[in-house]
């Protein structure tokens, strides 16, 4: 199994692109986590692409760099 765990912060175009990109590959991840941050943020739409997407979203508090790559 492989998951791919991609933290965001008010993601734009680039993330879309980089999400259609990680399907196309030869081997697609079986999940792609985001851990977004400030949902106010987050484009919805993004979800649509692919139902391996998912997205946890957390606050500004919460982010830390260590402990947000640690989930």
């Amino acid at each position: 199994m492989v998951d791919v765990v991609i933290p965001v912060y008010r993601p734009d175009n680039k993330l879309r692109i980089l999400l259609n990109r990680l399907i196309k590959q030869s081997r697609r991840p079986d999940r792609i986590i985001l851990i977004n941050t400030e949902e106010q943020y987050f484009d919805s739409d993004v979800l649509s692409i692919d139902p391996i997407i998912e997205v946890h979203h957390i606050t500004k508090d919460e982010f830390d760099h260590g402990a947000t790559r640690h989930m």
